[in-house]
């Protein structure tokens, strides 16, 4: 009895750095396969994620017969850079923000707010009209590979303060006055309060003494946001 030696075969694989591969071997006729260099056996395929571009031998055994050893090579594609940064990370609505990719000669961008696809291309501008903290993220795509950053909290907005307030008098009765300011500003956290004539004070609540007002006194309060909206 003459035993046929098996014929083996098996393809080369270029993938994504990160991701896992499976090389298929195809023997005629078929035994048993080998795989690597401690010839381990195996069925006739073998998926794994590689760390570096590898080179994967094996061999095929039918009743004694041993084939030719084979080798399959894994090449890996690096892959692209998906950081980025923006020319404001925090301000007051409306703010209007530029984004841009660290690398601009990849084959796709794709940008996102808070998990929403929002814009594409290297470089875009996002005009955030609503107080908050936003989680922003870029994909970038090169020879089929992709890569995805996402910063929480990236960028962060404040409304406009509206300063406003209250005093327990609208007119002055005396040429000296005691007047209490009852201050109910909105997204403000500090103040400042001018009360003419050179006088003032940062108190949220301030109550001050008037004098010399037959003329009347202009009252003006600035309000200010954490962030320094005005």
């Amino acid at each position: 009895v003459v035993n046929q030696i098996p014929m083996i075969s098996v393809g080369n694989q270029t993938i994504c750095t990160g991701a896992s591969v499976t090389l298929v071997a195809t023997a005629v006729p078929q035994g048993a396969f080998y795989w690597g260099s401690g010839a381990a056996f195996g069925p006739s395929s073998l998926t794994f994620i590689p760390q570096q571009d590898t080179s994967i031998q094996v061999y095929n055994i039918l009743n004694g017969c041993s084939s030719d050893t084979v080798i399959a090579t894994v090449n890996l594609l690096p892959l692209p850079i998906s950081n980025f940064d923006a020319n404001y990370l925090e301000g007051c609505v409306p703010l209007s923000v530029t984004l841009s990719a660290q690398y601009t000669n990849y084959d796709n961008y794709n940008w996102f707010v808070d998990n929403q696809p929002i814009s594409t291309g290297p470089q875009t501008t996002i005009d955030f009209t609503q107080q908050g903290s936003f989680a922003v993220g870029l994909t970038t795509s090169q020879n089929g590979c992709t890569s995805t950053t996402v910063f929480p909290g990236f960028i962060t907005t404040q409304d406009q303060p509206i300063a406003a307030f209250e005093s327990s008098l609208l007119y002055f009765t005396e040429e000296t006055q005691l007047v209490q300011f009852n201050n109910t500003s909105i997204n403000a956290s500090s103040y400042f309060w001018d009360f003419g004539a050179g006088e003032n004070t940062v108190i949220e609540d301030p109550s001050h003494q008037f004098t010399e007002v037959n003329n009347g006194r202009e009252i003006t309060l600035i309000a200010t946001s954490t962030l320094g909206c005005v």
